[in-house]
């Protein structure tokens, strides 16, 4: 049987063979078992004993039932079919690639490198969004879409910096960071348009418009023309000057003026000597902001004059002068003073004087507190605030008394202690009798819900007592629920007798809960019945009790 090109092709026909009268022959025989044993020769074992020695195609591919391929001879290297369709590349012992519907990943978060510095991919195309926590570029990029940066772009490093060009729609403008320059520069048309304020020279913003800038464009030093800013030559001079304004100040060495002068604006001169009268239109200022010099109006009586002493930075009456401040317009901390001079002089009687005023705040009055005297109506109180300022206190409601917690001082409701906040009564004359040392109801009870925990409960109660069938002594005991109050002892010791014992008791139940008093019986001597109210043939004789809630 002989094998060629992996089929094995029988030499003989045995039925053929039998047809034509050939006999089964040695030589015949061998030669088919020499082409199996060529054939079989040439085939992989599955205990692994040949190893191939040529390329094995299959045509149908190769079906592993969840096996390995091991790739090398100590196994360390394998493509693994895992479970759920994952195709596991490992080496040198560990996995390394995963291959699943959709995704190729690494066996273990950032752990593959992709290509090394001496063996780079060439090109590679997404179609899609990468993400990467750095990128390194050493070549040139080219995108063809847009660029989502959520981090800083950095080019080059410190001392090392390259070119960055930004194209515009516009054939060779562009906008250019000329690293070699260290400079950003505009080019073929491009522009910077910057809003304004923002650009910073610095650190400070350039706060002057484009137009205002525009005003040197053209500017010729020395020489003024229309619409544009002033410069001067080399030898500061300034020529064809046509009308100034000056808002400001002018310093001259020297001033020659061939007409009139109409200064709208301060002229500042070391000497001033004016035998008419002056008009001003604007402000007069005498010195300046820490330097400043006295100023004197003199009246008409001797030596009696207005003095603003710069020194002692104060105004003065002297000689008789006087300050008439028309009402309300004198202000103090930018507060009118409203106070009147008749209000403000019954400090003294006659004429306040300073030490007087400032007696409202112990050290200087402020116009609030000199107006305190101008507020102050029927019932208001003048006293010292929180903040240690005079204040008016206003009167408080009805009834309501001034208390001070030791510091401060406040209307408050006057104490509520000792009213009567709610009364409760009840009666009975149900004859409740008792013949032994067992307790037993009275029926005398009442039950009350102090409407606050600190009030008190004052009980009142009236109960009739007798004997019966001979002598007998008995004890009340009041109660406060299961609790026992007090024990009335010794009543009813009479013999067939009879009366009314009344009691008073002050309770703190400290509770806003419902509480219930009453009182219980029992015959602690003799051998009659201790009887408590009744209704017989005797008449009535009806035992009551009262619950009164006093405030505290």
């Amino acid at each position: 049987m002989a094998f060629s090109g992996g089929t094995f092709s029988r030499l003989y026909s045995w039925a053929s063979d039998q047809s034509n009268g050939i006999k089964i022959r040695a030589d015949r025989m061998d030669g088919e078992f020499d082409g199996m044993a060529t054939g079989l020769s040439t085939c992989l074992l599955k205990d692994g004993t040949q190893t191939a020695t040529a390329r094995i195609p299959f045509a149908a591919g190769i079906k592993m039932g969840g096996q390995s391929i091991q790739l090398d001879p100590a196994n360390s290297s394998a493509i693994t079919a895992g479970t759920n369709n994952i195709i596991i590349v490992s080496a040198n012992g560990a996995d390394q690639v995963k291959f699943t519907d959709g995704t190729i990943e690494p066996a273990t978060d950032n752990d593959i490198d992709l290509g090394t510095s001496s063996a780079e991919f060439k090109n590679a195309y997404f179609d899609g969004t990468v993400t990467t926590d750095a990128l390194a570029v050493s070549g040139a990029v080219d995108f063809d879409g847009n660029v989502q940066l959520d981090g800083t772009l950095t080019v080059g490093v410190d001392d090392t910096g390259y070119d960055v060009k930004f194209f515009g729609a516009t054939a060779s403008a562009h906008l250019l960071w000329d690293a070699s320059a260290d400079k950003l520069l505009t080019a073929g048309g491009a522009l910077i348009d910057i809003v304004k304020d923002k650009l910073l020279i610095g650190g400070t913003a350039v706060t002057t418009t484009a137009a205002e800038l525009n005003v040197l464009d053209g500017v010729t030093a020395g020489t003024v023309a229309a619409s544009k800013g002033v410069v001067v030559d080399s030898n500061k001079d300034v020529a064809s000057f046509r009308n100034v304004t000056l808002t400001g100040e002018l310093d001259a060495g020297s001033l020659d003026v061939s007409g009139d002068a109409d200064i709208d604006g301060t002229t500042n001169l070391d000497a001033v000597d004016i035998d008419g009268n002056v008009q001003l239109d604007g402000t007069l200022t005498v010195g300046v902001d820490d330097t400043g010099y006295d100023v004197k109006l003199f009246g008409a009586t001797a030596s009696a004059h207005l003095l603003w002493d710069a020194s002692a930075d104060k105004l003065l009456t002297v000689g008789g002068a006087l300050i008439d401040i028309v009402k309300d317009k004198l202000m103090i901390g930018g507060t009118a003073v409203t106070t009147t001079a008749a209000e403000l002089n019954i400090l003294d009687g006659v004429t306040a004087s300073t030490a007087e005023l400032n007696i409202l705040d112990g050290v200087t009055s402020t116009a609030s507190e000199i107006n305190l005297l101008d507020a102050v109506a029927r019932g208001k109180i003048i006293y010292g605030n929180a903040s240690g300022a005079s204040a008016l206190l206003a009167p408080g409601g009805a009834n309501t008394v001034l208390t001070s917690d030791g510091t401060d001082i406040a209307w408050a409701a006057a104490a509520a202690g000792g009213k009567f906040l709610q009364i409760v009564t009840a009666q009975t004359d149900t004859a409740v009798s008792s013949n032994s040392t067992t307790r037993a109801d009275t029926g005398v009870t009442v039950a009350i819900t102090p409407s606050a925990s600190g009030s008190k409960v004052l009980i009142i109660s009236n109960i009739h007592c007798s004997a019966g069938g001979g002598r007998a002594v008995g004890d009340l005991i009041l109660m406060r629920g299961s609790s026992d109050l007090i024990n009335y002892s010794q009543q009813a010791n009479v013999d067939n007798g009879m009366g009314n014992f009344c009691f008073i008791f002050l309770d703190s139940p400290s509770t806003t809960s419902e509480t219930t008093y009453k009182f219980q019986q029992k015959r602690v001597d003799q051998s009659g019945l201790f009887v408590t109210s009744r209704d017989d043939s005797s008449g009535d004789a009806i035992s009551t009790i009262m619950a009164i809630e006093i405030g505290a």
